[in-house]
C-alpha cells in the first residue's frame, strides 16, 4: 500500500496542484466529515462516491472499482456500535471479503470506535487485503499539518 501518513501520501497527490482521475469510496454518515474529505480531494480531478448505510455501499462497491476505500464503523448517527449491528462497517467488510470485491483498493479505516476498526482491519488483513486504520482525528490532524508544511514552503501561514 501506498505510504498515506497523511491523506496526500494516498498515492493521489493532491499537494502540489496535480490532477488524477481515481474513483475514492467513502462509507461515512457524519455530514461534517463528508465536507472535509470534499475539501481535501477537491480539485484533484477523483471521483469521491459516497455510501452512508451498508444497503448503499453493498450496490456501489457490487458496480465499481475504486482505487481507495475509507470506511467507518458506525452509522446511522450512532457511536461505539457494537460490530455485530447489521449497519456498521464491520458487516460491510465481510460482505466484502464473502464476496472478493475491491480487493486491488487501498483501504483506510477511519472510524474512531477502536473496538470496530481493529475487527475490520483483522478481517481485511487476513485476507489479503491492502488496509490501514487511521482514526479520523489523526488523519485530520495529519492532513492539517501537511497543509502548514506546504505553507511554510511557500512562505506563508495556514
Amino acid at each position: 500500500m501506498s505510504d498515506i501518513g497523511n491523506p496526500r501520501g494516498t498515492g493521489i497527490d493532491l499537494g502540489h496542484g496535480q490532477s488524477v482521475s481515481e474513483r475514492i469510496f467513502i462509507l461515512e454518515d457524519n455530514k461534517e466529515r463528508l465536507q472535509w474529505f470534499s475539501k481535501i480531494f477537491e480539485g484533484s480531478g477523483c471521483t469521491l462516491e459516497v455510501a452512508e448505510t451498508v444497503e448503499k455501499a453493498r450496490e456501489l462497491l457490487s458496480n465499481n472499482k475504486y482505487s481507495m476505500l475509507f470506511l467507518d464503523h458506525d452509522l446511522g448517527g450512532e457511536q461505539y456500535v457494537d460490530i455485530e449491528h447489521e449497519n456498521t462497517g464491520t458487516q460491510l467488510v465481510k460482505w466484502l471479503i464473502d464476496n472478493m470485491l475491491q480487493k486491488q483498493s487501498d483501504i483506510v479505516i477511519h472510524s474512531q470506535n477502536p473496538v470496530g476498526s481493529t475487527a475490520m482491519f483483522n478481517m481485511l488483513d487476513i485476507t489479503g487485503y491492502q488496509v490501514l486504520v487511521i482514526p479520523f482525528t489523526q488523519l485530520y490532524h495529519e492532513y492539517q499539518k501537511h497543509l502548514e508544511e506546504e505553507a511554510e514552503e511557500r512562505g506563508k501561514t495556514v
